[in-house]
Order: structure tokens, then sequence, then C-alpha cells
């Protein structure tokens, strides 16, 4: 067995042993200067200052373009008057209104004496009042009222027809209100137990005294069952189409007869 007896460093390194890190000498520190006492270097580039200088004169003038845009505004402000100018407004105003109140004349208290009112004059009389217009008596007895029939309505059908209205007028010569209430119509060849029953119309409900009216009826037949008076030119007794003799009686609600007419009236259409 052998022994290697050199000294550690004095041996040679094998290929298995790793060399050593060498330790790190201390480096010395560096003392800094305080901030406040640093000189600091400035550099100006003057195409990017130029570049700066035209954004900003730009967003200026967008800015005064849009104050101007609106209507009472400038560039310093409204348009409206100042403060000086709206103070001296008011004191000339106040000046204008003492002058006013001085150039005013007094005015004198004068005092109107009333005269003592007289014990002989007499009051005012009462404008005279018209009495007011009373509604008229109603008269039951027609021998000054005339009835008369002027004109027939006549609908028509090819080979009969019906009478729909009648056309009359109404004088009233009486002393009093008459008050119609129905008519009766008579037609030449029919049964006189079936005449036109009809009521007059609401306009001639009342007729005063000394007046006369015109108006026209609607007919009804068979006690007011059915519109228009219904007929035929081959009707037994009718005659002649063109000239019928119809008869037209007026009543009040008491079936008092006011008056009566004929017509001959032409049927043919």
């Amino acid at each position: 067995m052998k022994f290697d007896l050199k000294k550690p460093e004095d041996r040679q390194p094998k290929k298995w042993d790793k060399p050593r890190k060498e330790l790190k000498k201390e480096q010395p520190v560096e003392q800094r200067e305080p901030r406040m006492e640093r000189e600091f270097t400035i550099r100006l580039n003057p195409k990017k200052m130029l570049k700066g200088f035209f954004v900003i004169a730009l967003l200026l003038g967008v800015f005064f373009a849009g104050r101007l845009s609106v209507p009472g505004e400038s560039l310093l402000g409204s348009t409206g008057p100042s403060s000086a100018a709206t103070t001296e407004k008011t004191s000339l105003d106040a000046q204008e209104v003492v002058q006013d109140e001085s150039t005013q004349e007094p005015v004198e208290n004068t005092s109107v004496e009333t005269a003592p009112a007289d014990d002989n004059t007499t009051e005012a009389a009462p404008a005279d009042t018209q009495d007011e217009p009373k509604d008229e008596p109603v008269v039951t007895t027609y021998d000054n009222v005339a009835l008369t029939l002027t004109d027939v309505g006549v609908d028509w059908k090819d080979t009969w027809g019906k009478i729909s209205s009648v056309t009359y007028s109404l004088k009233n010569d009486e002393d009093g209100t008459v008050k119609p209430d129905h008519f009766t119509m008579l037609v030449h060849g029919y049964p006189v137990d079936e005449p036109g029953q009809f009521e007059v119309p609401y306009t001639s409900e009342s007729v005063k005294s000394h007046s006369s009216i015109q108006d026209s009826a609607i007919v009804y037949a068979f006690g007011g069952k059915t519109k228009g008076f219904s007929y035929s030119p081959s009707e037994p007794g009718i005659g002649d189409i063109n000239s019928v003799e119809i008869k037209l009686f007026l009543w009040d609600k008491d079936n008092n007869l006011i008056g009566h007419s004929t017509l001959n009236a032409d049927l043919s259409g």
C-alpha cells in the first residue's frame, strides 16, 4: 500500500477535482452626492418645440371659434351691457324721476261742498214697465179659421202609387190660439171608412191669433200603421187618374173639426 505524504497544497489537482471558486474581492463603496446638489443637463429640440406650439395654437383656435359661433358671445365674454353702463343708466333714470316729481304742481286740497237736500224735492218716478205678453187663450170655435190644401206628394210605382205627403196652409183669424192635432184624408173612389189618418207636424201644433202658416205633413193610412196612402188606376170609381178629388180635414184633440179643403190632384206621377 502506498501513501501520499505531500501536503495538500503541493499535490497536483486530479481530473475529478473541481476548481474552487475564487472569493469575490470586496469593492470599495462609492459615495454619492445629494440629489439637490447634482447637476442636470436639459436638451432642447427646436423641431419638437415648434410641433408642440402648433398643436396648442390649433386647440386655442378651435376654442375661440366655438365661442364666436354662439350668439351674444365674444372672445372676451358676453356682449351684454357692462355693469358700469347699467349703473349709469340707472342713475339717469333716477334723476329723471326726481325731476318729474319736482315739476309736478301741488294739488290744492279743495273740498266740495254739497248742497243741502231740498225737502220739497220729489223722488224720480219709476219708469213705466210694459206688462209682459200673456199667453193667448186657446179657442175651440173655428168659424174664422181656413184650411187650404195646396199640393200632394206622389210616389208612383209604374202600375200603382202612394200619396206620401200633403202641403197646406192654415189661417187663423180668431181671437185666440188654435191647436190642431191630426188630419184625415179621403180619396175619391175609396171607402170613406178607410181614410188616411196622420198627425200634424210639431210646427203646426199651435197657431197664434190673426196669423197664418204654411206647412207639410207625412201621410199615413190604416190608423197610422202604414206610411203613405196606396191607390191604383184600376180601382173602380177612382175616375181620371190625372184629376182625382182629395179631401183633407183638420181636427183638434177633442175631434172638433177645425177646417177642411178639397183639391183635384194629378196622381199619375
